[in-house]
């Protein structure tokens, strides 16, 4: 009698490098492969999803605007492949410009060669990065408010 062996599954895992100060729930990814939403990698998570080995395509999503170009790979039966998902790295204006231009791109989703245990342990910020993206976020609060302030006076001069 001959037993049947079923394909031993494989998986594809996405990490969460984005360095986010804000919300943790807001720097979640949404993962989608081939093409049907599978779940979200939370910030400095991962999220591990079972398939069937061959070849599949891969795109995050955040906030239902942006996006990473969609990336094909090849699932070998019993391995697993790990995705690293982030911002593109560069300059804060740089970042800006390519989120509003090109919202559909905007996003990075790399292969990371590492051996399992190594690739599946998120980057996390350097001390530098974080102190960036804090100053950022303090630029763009501070400019935002004094826009909302500009604008609720515009409108009282007007009224």
């Amino acid at each position: 009698m001959m037993a049947v062996v079923a394909d031993p599954l494989s998986e594809i895992v996405v990490v969460n490098d984005y360095v986010w100060i804000g919300d943790p729930r807001l720097g979640a990814f949404t993962v989608a492969i081939d093409g049907q939403r599978v779940g979200k990698a939370p910030l400095d998570g991962t999220l591990r999803w079972s398939v069937a080995p061959g070849t599949h395509t891969v795109r995050i999503q955040q906030w239902h605007y942006y996006k990473s170009p969609r990336r094909t790979v090849e699932v070998l039966p019993g391995m697993s492949t790990v995705l690293r998902a982030n911002k593109p790295a560069g300059p804060v204006w740089k970042a800006m410009v390519r989120l509003a231009l090109r919202p559909f791109t905007s996003l990075s989703l790399e292969p990371d060669t590492r051996p399992l245990g190594q690739a599946l342990a998120p980057a996390g910020p350097d001390a530098a990065t974080r102190s960036r993206c804090e100053r950022a976020f303090r630029i763009y609060a501070v400019v935002s408010t004094l826009l909302f302030v500009a604008a609720v006076v515009v409108l009282k001069l007007m009224a």
